[in-house]
């Protein structure tokens, strides 16, 4: 949606007071957030929507990541795994109809 007045009748639509969203969503205060987001996910190397990133808490009580980056909404099925308990140790080997091996995580 490229125009504000569009914007703001959905938001109106949706129940809420469509100016005082936009008002507020221009503020420098949520423009310099966005700006910290926007670093941060630069920097941790996210290149799209939606990317996914898995942390489990270490035996000292710390967040650590679990595997690597996930980007795109048909890589789900990798995020569950990841979830689940999944690490980047688990592959499985299949042999193809020409004799070689591919690895793969599903």
């Amino acid at each position: 949606m490229s125009s504000d007045e569009v914007v703001q009748q959905v938001i109106q639509d949706a129940g809420f007071d469509g100016g005082a969203v936009l008002a507020r969503a221009s503020s420098d205060k949520y423009k310099q957030a966005l700006r910290n987001l926007t670093q941060e996910a630069k920097q941790i190397g996210l290149c799209g929507v939606p990317s996914y990133r898995v942390f489990r808490r270490a035996s000292d009580h710390s967040w650590k990541q679990a595997g690597g980056l996930v980007w795109g909404q048909d890589e789900l099925a990798v995020v569950e795994d990841m979830i689940s308990g999944a690490s980047d140790n688990d592959f499985a080997s299949v042999p193809s109809a020409n004799s070689e091996t591919h690895t793969s995580r599903l």
